[in-house]
């Protein structure tokens, strides 16, 4: 496979409690099963990532300004990515 053609996946980092409590909904970013769409939204890229509480991969908006947060579509844990 070439180099253009690999998929990374970024591993999430689990959260405390507490930091899943202070962090705005509105910042937290949903994984999905199948992407969306390929295609760049903005300043917003399509993403692999890992969920590190049940290992499930999922696809998700990601953006340097928003959405670092995400919440697993499998067992629904909120992790930074």
């Amino acid at each position: 496979m070439a180099d253009s053609q690999e998929i990374k996946i970024k591993v999430g980092s689990k959260l405390t409690d507490a930091e899943v409590k202070a962090i705005d909904p509105k910042d937290i970013g949903r994984l999905y099963a199948q992407p969306k769409k390929a295609e760049v939204e903005g300043q917003a890229y399509l993403a692999y990532q890992r969920c590190p509480y049940c290992g499930c991969v999922g696809t998700g908006w990601e953006s340097p300004y928003v959405y670092r947060y995400f919440t697993c579509h499998c067992c629904g844990g909120v992790f930074r990515a």
